[in-house]
């Protein structure tokens, strides 16, 4: 059984691509920031999770629609902040680098006003 769906944030030039997930069809219109291939390869990803989901529970489609999304989501929050303690690790590295940096700098002008 096939369903015939329309997802389409923002049109372009694009023509919309056919996906199958999880026994369904989807027409998704590609976008500037999402091109046919990115969203090919998303929609492999949902698919295998729901169909991995699937044969782990006998949940009703829906019931496993929900579950897999939570897992998504848990993972990309993990993602972010993994991602957001890396960026602030490399921020604090940088300010010390330019802390150590200077320092010289202001020992070498606190020694030459001083010998003056």
């Amino acid at each position: 059984m096939s369903i015939e769906n329309s997802f389409s944030p923002t049109t372009t030039s694009s023509a919309p691509i056919k996906v199958d997930i999880f026994h369904s069809q989807y027409l998704i219109q590609p976008t500037e920031h999402l091109q046919a291939e990115e969203i090919r390869e998303l929609a492999a990803y949902v698919d295998a999770r729901l169909h991995e989901m699937s044969r782990k529970t006998s949940r009703e489609k829906f019931d496993i629609a929900i579950m897999v999304a939570l897992q998504i989501a848990a993972q990309m929050c993990e993602d972010q902040k993994r991602f957001q303690q890396s960026i602030h690790r490399m921020i604090e590295e940088l300010e010390k680098a330019v802390e150590a940096k200077s320092a010289p700098e202001s020992e070498q002008t606190a020694t030459t006003f001083g010998n003056v």
